[in-house]
């Protein structure tokens, strides 16, 4: 088991694993693909502005895109 799996199935882990819902496939077109190219990347994005959440990332294409990102 790798420390992410391991990480996942701690009852008291902090991390979860999101699925990419249709609400989130189709909010993918609220993150520019002039500003997020990769899809991958957009994926990411689309999904933690839909949670409300902030990114973890150094990436800059995400972190120029204006969402909110610590790091």
């Amino acid at each position: 088991m790798d420390r992410s799996t391991e990480a996942l199935a701690r009852t008291d882990a902090t991390l979860t694993v999101v699925a990419v819902t249709a609400d989130i496939a189709l909010a993918i077109g609220r993150i520019s693909r002039v500003s997020v190219p990769d899809m991958p990347d957009r994926i990411i994005a689309t999904t933690a502005l839909e949670m409300g959440l902030p990114l973890i990332t150094r990436d800059r294409k995400i972190t120029s895109s204006g969402l909110s990102v610590v790091w």
